[in-house]
């Protein structure tokens, strides 16, 4: 009758173990960490609304008429400079190379502001405001949604509330210029 070494069961419970794990991460659910389609489209458009937002808000800080219109093209400057640095991160973590280049309608709604000058510049840009950020909104809401990686989906997170509140801002904005402009 053959004895079992205790030694030899202990390597083959390690060994089983060791397989397991092994097996556990093989088995990981790598979606969440892969950027494509619909989330590598949302990183696309991402980067291009806050590319659009941040030069429309250089240009309203420097050509703005109204104080308020200047410090919330400011504002929005610096936002969107901190979204597209995380937009960027989040691309290089997946071997992307974010571009960050507007697409047409942002780009058209450049051209416009950039005839504009006085009044007609503020209330242009505060209504590009109120456009943009009813798009990313949404952009950001479908994004929460639906999207698979999970650094994404942070980040829609993190800056949906703050593009709902921007949003009231720019509304806000329109008010005081509407006001203003009455008198």
């Amino acid at each position: 009758m053959l004895k079992k070494n205790p030694l030899c069961m202990k390597t083959r419970y390690w060994a089983i173990a060791f397989t397991c794990v092994v097996l556990a991460f093989a088995c990981e659910d790598k979606e969440s960490h892969v950027i494509v389609g619909k989330d590598k489209d949302f990183l696309f458009k991402a980067g291009a609304a806050s590319q659009a937002d941040l030069i429309y808000g250089q240009l309203a800080a420097v050509k703005g008429d109204n104080p308020q219109v200047r410090a919330f093209g400011l504002q929005m400057a610096n936002a969107h400079q901190r979204a597209i640095e995380d937009l960027r991160n989040i691309a290089l973590s997946d071997n992307i190379q974010l571009t960050t280049g507007m697409d047409k309608i942002h780009e058209k709604r450049l051209s416009i502001l950039l005839t504009l000058v006085g009044a007609p510049f503020d209330t242009a840009y505060v209504s590009a405001q109120l456009k943009n950020h009813q798009e990313a909104i949404a952009l950001y809401q479908s994004e929460l949604d639906s999207g698979k990686v999970d650094a994404l989906r942070a980040h829609a997170s993190s800056y949906l509330m703050f593009m709902q509140s921007q949003k009231t801002n720019a509304e806000n904005l329109t008010l005081a210029l509407t006001a203003r402009s009455n008198d």
